[in-house]
């Protein structure tokens, strides 16, 4: 492989960045009920692993937790909430000003209420906490499980949108190789990105 040929992604890179303008909004900030009130909250490929992958919510709640790069939202599911409420009365939800449509896995979800919370990542690298509170959806359902945006992934230093482009055009141009070709090393890009996730406890599942 010619490690100086750069992937075919500025179109990709460009639309990315428009539609992540339009429906993406910083964690703990107010719903914009002024857009479309459409968001994603699809579990992907990238999650953090079993020994490491959870998220403490307020200091008393400790669940799994799914990093999704496509969701416009973190999010909690109403069974995690009610246990939360329970473990911690000061939490409270507020209404959303206009439902948000939830496209899932499942099918779209109507969603009207959101709540702040101070959460703790613990991966295997330690715990990393978020200073401020992070506003997260309250998507009906028994999921015993947290997902993170993909703001608040950015906000840790970690693009996957990115970097799944760069791993995909990396096993296309391996797949078009001879077989007896030598193995080529991974970018230092590459490397980087993954030294990044390993050390917080992610791994990648195809």
């Amino acid at each position: 492989m010619n490690s100086s040929t750069a992937p075919p992604r500025r179109k990709l890179t460009k639309e990315r960045l428009e539609k992540s303008a339009e429906r993406n909004t910083i964690p703990g900030s107010k719903p914009d009920t002024n857009s479309a009130n459409v968001t994603r909250l699809h579990r992907i490929r990238v999650c953090l692993s079993p020994e490491g992958g959870t998220v403490l919510l307020e200091g008393v709640l400790s669940v799994p937790l799914c990093a999704d790069s496509g969701a416009t939202w973190n999010s909690m599911s109403e069974r995690v909430y009610g246990k939360l409420v329970a473990m911690c009365p000061g939490v409270a939800s507020v209404e959303l000003e206009k439902p948000i449509v939830c496209t899932t896995v499942g099918g779209d979800l109507e969603v009207t209420r959101a709540v702040n919370v101070h959460i703790t990542l613990r991966a295997a690298a330690g715990p990393v906490s978020i200073g401020s509170p992070v506003k997260c959806l309250i998507v009906p359902g028994d999921l015993e499980e947290s997902l993170l945006g993909k703001e608040m992934l950015v906000s840790i230093g970690i693009d996957v949108d990115r970097e799944l482009e760069m791993l995909a055009f990396q096993g296309q141009q391996e797949d078009s190789e001879e077989s007896d070709e030598p193995e080529v090393s991974s970018t230092p890009e590459m490397e980087l990105w993954w030294r990044k996730l390993s050390s917080a406890g992610f791994r990648l599942t195809i």
